[in-house]
């Protein structure tokens, strides 16, 4: 499941806005004007899927880990010359989700009728939360069932001033 919300909201301050419609123009400068926008974005997690090795049981745990996202002792490597019988795929066994958070602020100056500066702050992954990666499902990797990636990147920030005219 993919979920993506998304919306912009221009702040009620300054001239022809609900507070401060009367301020001093240098006021309005500073106070006005002002937009914000954000994203939410989820996914509840890939399903995961195997290779050919020998299964037994259902390798669901209750609290995965990174270290451990399922049972990786009902698991072994597959003796050459024998056939696939394990499943591809265990229902309700998936990777981790992901959410993630993105926001913009931004702010217009009038100069003339025609030209604008826009000032404006981007926000990517605005909470600077850790999202593992996904999962490795290799039987013959020393990582089996252990995540050593990561889904997201750490909080970036950047700075923009565009000139409309």
């Amino acid at each position: 499941m993919n979920i993506r919300i998304a919306g912009t909201y221009q702040l009620p301050f300054g001239r022809g806005r609900k507070f401060g419609h009367d301020v001093h123009p240098v006021v309005d400068a500073v106070i006005g004007g002002w937009t914000t926008s954000h994203m939410y974005m989820f996914n509840n997690g890939p399903l995961l899927t195997f290779g050919g090795m020998l299964a037994s049981g259902d390798p669901k745990i209750d609290n995965p880990t990174r270290d451990q996202w399922f049972d990786t002792s009902k698991f072994q490597r597959l003796p050459a010359y024998t056939p696939r019988l394990n499943p591809w795929y265990y229902s309700g066994l998936r990777g981790p989700g992901m959410w993630n958070i993105d926001s913009t602020l931004s702010k217009y100056f009038t100069i003339t009728e025609r030209t604008k500066i826009e000032f404006r702050m981007e926000f990517y992954n605005m909470t600077n939360t850790f999202m593992p990666g996904g999962i490795n499902a290799d039987v013959n990797s020393s990582n089996f069932g252990k995540s050593t990636t990561m889904a997201n990147y750490g909080r970036e920030i950047q700075y923009t001033a565009r000139f409309h005219f």
